[in-house]
């Protein structure tokens, strides 16, 4: 999203859901996709044990999808008043280095050795977002903004094991599980609903704010907190 402190240069704008803002982004801290590749005399080839070998023991892959529904905004004076409606979807899959190795490698070369997946983790959140925002420009150069939201929960998943472990036997190769997960939802679907797309429970805020300093016209120096705030799940 736009920088809270930043004021808008246009003198209003109108947002629709055919025309208004869509933001997708993906994280990734482990699998490095084009370190992996080996060249051969055909072309690119795709290393599997050169791409478990890079992982660290800690790794996550995730997603975020902000789609702006309605939006408006007008300038008066040295201020600017903003309102919008938005959709966000966001999800999160905390894995280790060894829960890609037995994927990839199989249990066989892991007997005798425990693996352990208490680290891994999976959290998915679907939201409605109402915002309500605010810059005023100081003077010429300082200018400083905020962002109020009122937000309803819509669907949340989350999964958080204490014990989560695998042991392979040497004699026959079973693969043993041993697990103690807590799993947290909150969806009508998972409750034997239907989706409904504009559901006004588990209410919430947040609050977006910062300050901005135009140091010469095309150096703009900015510390902004956004998203700060929670949802209370607490209605299928």
């Amino acid at each position: 999203e736009q920088r809270p402190s930043v004021m808008p240069e246009c003198d209003f704008h109108i947002g629709i859901p055919v025309m208004a803002r869509f933001h997708g982004e993906i994280v990734n801290t482990g699998l490095d996709y084009l370190a992996a590749h080996s060249l051969t005399d055909t072309g690119a080839v795709l290393d599997l044990s050169r791409l478990s070998s890079r992982l660290q023991p800690k790794n996550s892959l995730g997603f975020s999808q902000d789609w702006t529904l309605l939006s408006g905004g007008f300038k008066a004076g040295d201020q600017y008043f903003s309102c919008s409606v938005s959709h966000r979807l966001s999800g999160m899959f905390r894995y280790t280095d060894d829960l890609i190795r037995l994927l990839y490698q199989g249990n066989g070369a892991f007997v005798g050795k425990p693996l352990d997946f208490s680290s891994c983790g999976i959290e998915v959140s679907r939201y409605l977002e109402f915002d309500l925002g605010y810059q005023r420009r100081i003077d010429e150069r300082w200018t400083v903004g905020a962002r109020l939201k009122r937000l309803y929960g819509q669907d949340n998943i989350s999964v958080h094991p204490s014990t989560l472990s695998a042991t392979t036997a040497a004699t026959d190769y079973t693969l043993k599980l041993q697990s103690d997960l807590v799993v947290n939802t909150c969806s009508p679907v998972i409750d034997g609903g239907s989706i409904d797309p504009l559901r006004f429970a588990n209410g919430g805020w947040a609050f977006s704010g910062g300050i901005s300093y135009q140091f010469r016209p095309s150096w703009l120096f900015s510390f902004d907190v956004t998203d700060l705030g929670w949802i209370r799940w607490k209605s299928s």
